[in-house]
């Protein structure tokens, strides 16, 4: 299990964050466990998600071409920054 810091700026937060959080259910269901969804204090459209999962689950997740479909309709704006850390 690792931890993975994703980051990315928004267009409309609150847009977002419902598009996000009506995504946990699948996340989950693929074995992701979302810890936190953060904002920057100096800039509130760009968040942060903190999730733990597989890494290669996550990676996968990540490296679909759907998610740039899935970022788009929500709001979110690329790049996607991702680090993760054990």
């Amino acid at each position: 299990m690792a931890r993975a810091f994703i980051s990315h700026s928004v267009k409309s937060y609150e847009h977002w964050r419902a598009n996000f959080n009506s995504r946990v259910p699948k996340l989950e269901d693929l074995g992701v466990s979302v810890v936190a969804v953060l904002r920057d204090t100096d800039d509130p459209l760009s968040v942060w998600i903190c999730v733990d999962s597989d890494r290669t689950v996550g990676e996968a997740i990540l490296d679909n071409s759907e998610i740039e479909r899935v970022l788009q309709e929500s709001g979110g704006l690329p790049p996607i920054s991702v680090s993760w850390v054990t």
